[in-house]
This record gives structure tokens, sequence and C-alpha cells, in this order.
């Protein structure tokens, strides 16, 4: 969890740098603060601070709040985001952009594990949007600890996992040798 000011400010900004278009306050909350890397109770009051001094500026539309970064703001991002430890950029960012792709097109992220009588579990993931279902499939697995590994990994990447079973199915292979971590 990052706890500098510095280091959150930075945090703050680097996400509005590469997410590229202003966020509703409500989204960049969201943005900044799903993953945990940073506390609600940190970030309202930097977001603040970053507005009022420049490195991120508030709009009003139809009385929604919208924040977007400033050339200013941007320039610190550029400058300071190696601060920040490249695993914390690159989840980060990640799940924020998916957070945002997910809300544009509605997509809701299902992922439900019920105990069996024999000890197993039988996990359900999935992708719905309005219209279909994109995405759902049912696992039985025999121990708690895959059981875990699979809700932690498909919550962290839903669209890694989508990827690899389409690649699976179409008999296109390479997407696992693309670079992938475990």
């Amino acid at each position: 969890m990052l706890t500098e000011k510095d280091d959150i400010r930075i945090f703050i900004l680097y996400l509005m740098r590469n997410v590229g278009y202003p966020l509703s306050y409500l989204d960049l909350h969201d943005v900044v603060t799903q993953n945990g890397f940073v506390s609600s109770f940190d970030a309202v009051p930097i977001i603040d601070d970053l507005t009022d001094h420049g490195n991120l500026k508030r709009t009003i539309v139809d009385k929604t709040e919208y924040y977007e970064i400033t050339e200013q703001g941007a320039l610190v991002a550029d400058e300071l985001s190696s601060r920040l430890l490249n695993m914390i950029r690159e989840k980060a960012l990640r799940s924020a952009l998916r957070f945002l792709d997910f809300k544009r097109k509605g997509t809701e992220l299902v992922c439900e594990a019920k105990s069996n009588l024999d000890s197993t579990w039988e996990v359900q993931c999935g992708l719905l949007d309005k219209k279909n279902v994109t995405m759902m499939i049912t696992l039985h697995v025999d121990n708690d600890n895959t059981k875990n590994r699979i809700i932690r990994h498909f919550s962290e990447r839903p669209e890694e996992t989508y990827r690899g079973i389409l690649s699976f199915l179409t008999g296109k292979m390479n997407f696992l040798f693309d670079d992938m971590e475990d």
C-alpha cells in the first residue's frame, strides 16, 4: 500500500496520464482505490490537492464533476512515475483500463464458488454484458488452494482468461507464449 503523500500524488497522475481522458470523480476514485494500493481515506484529499495545485483540472458537465490531467500534471507523471514500483504501475493501470472498458460496455464480472458435499468446489467465472453472456465457465476443483487461485486470477485478469479460453477453443495457441505472468 502506498502511504507517502508524494507517492500517492504520482500514482494518481500516472493513472490519469495513461488513461488519457477525463474521468468522473467516482470513476477516478474507483480507479485509484480498486487494487488497495491507495486507501479511500488518502485518495480524497490528494485528489483535491492535485486540483488545487494545477495538476488536475475539474470541470462540471450536467452536474457531474470530471477530472483530467493538465500539462503540468502530465510532466510530473512523466518525470516521477519511475519512483513507483513497476509491478504497482502495471497492475494498477491494467485494472484501471479494464474497469473503464467494462464500465463503458456494461460488462459485469461474475466469480463465485460453492462447496460441494464431497469437500470439492464448484467455481463459476463469467463475463456478462448488457445483452449477452460473453463467457461463463464452471469448473470443479478438489481443493481450496486451486479454488482461491482461480478466483484471484480471474478477478485480476478476466480479459486474459477469456483470451486464453478463446485461444484454446479456436486452436490459436500462440496466446500461451505471449508475455504472461504466473
